[in-house]
């Protein structure tokens, strides 16, 4: 089966993927806009180097026409950015595809409690949403997006497989001696409240670390100098950088108040046997199979008294959070996630051949 995989520019995800199907006999290319990773200092090279998989730029495989020359039987591809490019090769490859759903904002909880951010995502992903109908198949990374989906196209046969977690990264990077302090890695938008992290820590007494930067970054720095507390931004952080924090880490919070999407984080935390404070979510439970520590959402008193609770118990957190990487390897590893998708691949192939 030859598969033609389109990503928005976030390689490293999509080349899991790649990599698996390249490993089980399929040949594989995989375009991405321009030859870099977006979200890491990861170059194309990095990312394909020994993995049998043809790579090209959007614009490069236009010009090139690689489609003249090559049968593809299917392609693979992800919401954020690639959506309407998934669409355009379905219409000229007239080949079944699968697009994998990360998100939707229409319709969420986000739009009535942070309607300004809610409303610059809601215009990026409307061009996506009325694809939707038109896709041949959907698959959702959480049990909420199908039932989004029915919401607003009356379309019932999207699937939920679950984001797979980039364990590799992880066991890449030796372990680390632990240090005292709790660890969050998270844009600085609105909805991610990190204001929330920086008072429970505060009220807990311990130091924060914070990964990763935003739109909100000047005034977090500011309302942690405001209220005292002990918290240590450290701007853009590489993907090696996030996995020795996380291991140096005494354990992990998120704070993100959409209840509808996915937090990944908490996952790479438990895969490191890290504790993990998270709200309460429905969503977040079901891919972390409920081995994180749940508190109520926005309550940062309760998540200050659960991070001092940890501390003071902090082997029995370490068991707990043992048990989740556990659940991590054996439902969120990139090689179980890719058999998932694989097996809907080839489904749909044999579907279109017949």
């Amino acid at each position: 089966m030859n598969i033609l995989v389109i990503s928005s520019g976030n390689i490293v995800q999509l080349n899991k993927y790649s990599i698996y199907f390249s490993k089980q006999g399929h040949e594989v290319t995989f375009i991405n806009p321009q030859y870099f990773n977006a979200l890491t200092d990861r170059t194309v090279d990095d990312e394909f180097t020994n993995n049998g998989i043809e790579f090209y730029t959007w614009s490069d495989f236009d010009k090139k026409r690689i489609w003249d020359n090559k049968k593809f039987d299917c392609i693979f591809g992800t919401q954020h950015g690639a959506t309407l490019q998934v669409l355009q090769y379905q219409k000229r490859l007239k080949i079944p595809v699968l697009l994998q759903i990360l998100d939707i904002v229409e319709g969420s909880d986000l739009v009535q409690n942070y309607p300004s951010e809610a409303s610059r995502l809601v215009s990026r992903q409307r061009p996506f949403v009325k694809s939707y109908p038109i896709i041949n198949y959907l698959t959702g990374i959480n049990p909420t997006i199908p039932k989004q989906i029915q919401q607003l196209t009356k379309r019932n046969d999207c699937q939920c497989i679950f984001y797979p977690v980039d364990t590799e990264l992880f066991n890449s990077v030796p372990n680390q001696k632990t240090e005292d302090f709790v660890f969050i890695v998270s844009r600085h938008s609105s909805y991610k409240r990190i204001d929330l992290a920086i008072k429970a820590c505060k009220h807990a007494g311990k130091k924060l670390v914070v990964g990763n930067g935003g739109d909100a970054a000047k005034d977090l720095v500011d309302f942690a100098k405001k209220i005292g507390a002990d918290v240590e931004f450290l701007g853009t952080i590489t993907d090696k950088q996030k996995a020795e924090l996380m291991k140096k880490c005494k354990l992990h919070i998120f704070t993100q108040m959409w209840s509808s999407a996915s937090g990944i984080s908490p996952l790479e935390a438990l895969y490191c046997k890290k504790p993990s404070i998270v709200f309460d979510y429905s969503v977040q439970k079901a891919i972390a199979g409920n081995y994180s520590y749940y508190i109520t959402p926005g309550d940062w008193e309760a998540m200050g008294e659960k991070i001092k609770w940890i501390w003071e118990n902090y082997s029995q957190s370490v068991e707990f959070a043992s048990l989740g990487s556990e659940w991590v390897k054996k439902n969120l590893s990139p090689d179980v996630v890719s058999q998932q998708i694989l097996d809907i691949l080839v489904k749909i192939v044999n579907i279109n051949k017949n």
